[in-house]
């Protein structure tokens, strides 16, 4: 089955604010805005997971997608996914067609995630991955810039 969260780079990180109640519109006041200041915003929504919401960037002819939500069991920590924009049709992958995949789009927008969380008081414990290295059991790593890159197609 196609999994969008596979080869996407992932970050983890713990968001501690002053009101736990707020801790997910806060997030999410602060990726968004973030976002839309940056790169500016073709679309927006909810997925399916509960609580989850992304945005899909424009960088140049690509679009990329982030995209946020709580981890399942552990309290106060989130995940924040990017992701290539370009998905392809039921149809498109029937034919064999894969996703587009820009590594550089990919580092770009995760590099700049990273300066974002960086600067944001309460969050914490940041740490990225590739889903397909976590269930190898490799382990995180401190920036986007140490990922494998060249290992994902």
């Amino acid at each position: 089955m196609f999994n969008m969260f596979e080869k996407a780079p992932c970050v983890c990180f713990k968001a501690e604010f002053p009101s736990a109640g707020s801790a997910r519109e806060e997030l999410s006041r602060i990726l968004s805005s973030h976002l839309l200041a940056r790169f500016g915003a073709v679309k927006r929504g909810r997925f399916l997971y509960p609580r989850g919401q992304w945005i899909e960037v424009q960088l140049g002819q690509r679009a990329v997608w982030v995209g946020w939500y709580p981890r399942r069991r552990k309290v106060e920590e989130w995940i924040v996914f990017v992701g290539p924009g370009d998905l392809p049709s039921t149809w498109d992958r029937v034919r064999g067609r894969k996703r587009v995949a820009n590594i550089e789009e990919l580092r770009f927008v995760s590099r700049d995630i990273h300066a974002l969380l960086g600067s944001v008081t309460g969050i914490s414990n940041v740490m990225w991955y590739f889903s397909e290295f976590r269930r190898e059991g490799k382990k995180g790593v401190w920036t986007p810039d140490e990922l494998p890159w060249v290992e994902t197609p």
